[in-house]
């Protein structure tokens, strides 16, 4: 039985189990509403102490694999997360690393779609080129 809920604004996904990569283990930030089932933790960061955004890139960069359980399926039981440690800035600080890498990303994004637009346009040129 999957159950499914609705997610409000400025919250933490974090996968429970299915993760295909380990080293790069699924943890998502999602500012408005979404349906996740019982397959994802929902993070939401005390706003005095932690910023969400922060709490994303903290965990995306912390090495999961040790808190995994289980045989077959690596599983993350929620008591076993909430144990996982990192340092934590200030709140000031934590929120300006927040915006650096969302603008970092963000500037990736752009330079990938730019990278794949010269691609298709070298592709052309070359089926000109020689047909």
């Amino acid at each position: 039985m999957v159950i499914s809920q609705t997610v409000g604004t400025r919250s933490v996904l974090v996968a429970e189990d299915g993760a295909n990569d380990l080293q790069n283990y699924p943890v998502q930030y999602v500012d408005g509403k979404v349906w996740v089932n019982n397959h994802a933790h929902v993070l939401q960061a005390k706003e005095e102490i932690v910023d969400n955004k922060f709490l994303t890139n903290a965990l995306k960069h912390t090495n999961i694999e040790p808190y995994l359980v289980g045989g077959g399926r690596a599983k993350l039981n929620a008591d076993v997360m909430m144990k996982i440690n990192f340092k934590v800035p200030t709140l000031p600080e934590q929120v300006q690393i927040g915006k650096f890498f969302d603008n970092l990303n963000h500037l990736i994004t752009l330079h990938q779609r730019k990278l794949e637009k010269l691609q298709e346009l070298k592709k052309g040129y070359l089926q000109k080129m020689f047909c």
